[in-house]
């Protein structure tokens, strides 16, 4: 892309550059390095030199658009509009827009064997479901996130009951019921450091 601006400034064709890196330096050295800063390629110094200070940033490993709320804090780095990935658990999270708010979204039911949904929660997913939600975050509802390890085991459990979230009553409720379940899979709880809802407008940034 350089080369192009560079070829176009001065009328050559970019197919004339045969080797970029090289004639970039050669010209970066021979125009701008010396202060010898002529009218006609001084947008061209402009570039090569935004174009170092990005690449250092990418090379030093600080370099990623990321996330955050309108109170500054980080939900992570930016992946699209709606899913932002948590380097410290090595996850994405998926986030629904409501207009005024983010929330996370693709909530999931969480099943028990004690009849109040406390204690170890499983959920029941297949092979093809569970590809994609061992690198997600999994939701129950605001303040209850979990994973599944990489390790896991399904195992074989009797459910007396399951909590999922309700949107109709923006609250948690939890039914009782008792069906076996075969071959469930442990979730285990996290610390998203994420606080719902998420209030807009959200800010990016390099960094």
């Amino acid at each position: 892309m350089l080369a192009f601006f560079i070829g176009l400034m001065f009328m050559v064709p970019v197919f004339a550059v045969s080797n970029i890196p090289g004639e970039v330096e050669t010209f970066y050295n021979r125009w701008c390095k010396r202060g010898r800063k002529l009218e006609i390629v001084g947008a061209v110094c402009y570039l090569i030199d935004k174009t170092s200070e990005l690449d250092g940033k990418i090379s030093q490993g600080g370099g990623a658009l990321r996330v955050f709320d309108n109170q500054g804090d980080e939900l992570g780095i930016y992946m699209d509009d709606d899913k932002v990935f948590l380097a410290e658990l090595n996850r994405y999270v998926k986030l629904e827009n409501h207009g005024t708010y983010y929330s996370l979204t693709d909530r999931v039911n969480a099943y028990y064997t004690s009849n109040d949904c406390s204690g170890t929660a499983y959920i029941d997913f297949n092979d093809d479901a569970l590809k994609v939600k061992l690198n997600e975050i999994i939701s129950i509802g605001p303040g209850k996130y979990f994973i599944v390890t990489k390790d896991y085991q399904r195992t074989n459990i009797v459910s007396y009951s399951y909590l999922r979230w309700d949107t109709a009553s923006n609250d948690f409720i939890c039914q009782t019921w008792a069906p076996p379940f075969d071959g469930v899979i442990e979730l285990t709880p996290i610390d998203l450091g994420i606080n719902e809802p998420i209030n807009t407008p959200l800010e990016y940034r390099f960094e």
